[in-house]
């Protein structure tokens, strides 16, 4: 029988589908208006900061008031060398807005018509409209709790990288010539120079349809986009590779292999079957520990692996992000992680990040 919250996902996904169809007809008239009056659909606020060569657009989306990670992560940006270009996808209070120009060089209001891409869009046309030149464009977005440690150097990984496209994760398979089916996240990644100047990154950005439909987004903004800059860059990494993973997990010890196995996250009833009978064995020998790791390996080329080994993934891989999604599999991550804070398995998270995700999974 299908578990109750996929057959919700898939269902789910299928009224996602049908609801964008009407959008086909209605939202290119509406980008015509939105374009044609763009000076007036969104508001410009101008920070304290200065625009350098360096630049991070962070796209947030919190109607609610901004929590206190969203300034954690803006800190974070400024410490790591990066002038910050915040969008929000909705309306700033007035005390948000004075503490976010106290941190930033440019504050974008905008209504939230194309999800984070319709921010990213419009935030490179500012960026193009002011005559920025710099040197690398970092995107990331709020849907993320970054950083989770203090003393994560991803950022500075990420500088340093020698690719022009430096995504956090890949997806699916992204070194192949000339044809890439996979892609990397567009929660965080970095555009360097050339790329950065070059006909496939500005043609993009110009050609570039909202959309107010999730997967249509998907579709256009994370995996075209992602497909496009591998395609025209001339060397592209992701820093937290699937191949990083897998590199991780084969030189475990027995003791964290057993520890990663426990706290895997299953959804398949064969594989859980499977993951229970191996915690359950006495005999814990090189065959057992092959299993085991083959185990964890294979969870992860179906679902993302921060997603079901979420904390091997933060304690020996060091990933310094939380996802706050809403998927079934983040769900359950967020609470084995909780569940490893208590049982101090997992030492070192933020104070504000730790706060944060209590709040959520007590919700949830």
């Amino acid at each position: 029988m299908i578990p109750v919250w996929k057959l919700k996902r898939e269902l789910g996904r299928v009224a996602e589908q049908v609801s964008a169809i009407p959008l086909l007809v209605f939202e290119p008239i509406r980008q015509i208006f939105y374009d044609h009056n763009f000076d007036n659909k969104i508001v410009v606020h101008y920070g304290q900061k200065n625009l350098g060569r360096q630049v991070a657009i962070f796209l947030i989306y919190q109607p609610a008031g901004l929590i206190a990670s969203t300034y954690l992560t803006i800190d974070h940006l400024v410490e790591s060398g990066f002038d910050p270009v915040v969008v929000s996808n909705c309306s700033l209070s007035v005390g948000d807005m004075e503490r976010l120009k106290e941190k930033s060089s440019l504050v974008i209001e905008r209504e939230n018509f194309g999800y984070d891409f319709g921010g990213y869009r419009d935030a490179v046309w500012v960026l193009r409209k002011h005559k920025i030149h710099c040197d690398n464009i970092l995107f990331l977005n709020d849907s993320v709790w970054f950083p989770v440690f203090d003393d994560t150097q991803m950022l500075r990984e990420m500088i340093e990288a020698d690719a022009e496209y430096v995504g956090t994760q890949a997806f699916g398979e992204t070194t192949s010539s000339g044809v890439f089916d996979g892609f990397f996240g567009s929660y965080c990644f970095l555009i360097k120079k050339p790329l950065l100047y070059s006909a496939a990154f500005g043609e993009y950005w110009d050609n570039y349809r909202l959309s107010s439909s999730k997967e249509v987004v998907l579709r256009r903004g994370e995996r075209r986009f992602s497909r496009k800059m591998l395609a025209a860059s001339n060397k592209s990494v992701a820093i937290y590779s699937y191949d990083r993973f897998v590199n991780l997990i084969t030189r475990m010890c027995v003791e964290d292999t057993r520890q990663a196995l426990e706290d895997l996250i299953v959804w398949d009833e064969v594989l859980h079957k499977r993951k229970i009978r191996l915690l359950h064995e006495k005999k814990i020998d090189d065959h057992w520990v092959a299993d085991a790791k083959n185990l964890i390996i294979l969870l992860s080329k179906s679902k993302n692996f921060i997603g079901s080994s979420p904390v091997i993934s933060l304690t020996k891989l060091g990933f310094p992000m939380i996802k706050k999604n809403k998927e079934m599999l983040y769900t359950r991550a967020r609470q084995t992680i909780v569940e490893s804070i208590d049982s101090g398995r997992i030492s070192g998270l933020n104070q504000i990040v730790e706060y944060e995700l209590r709040q959520k999974v007590s919700l949830s």
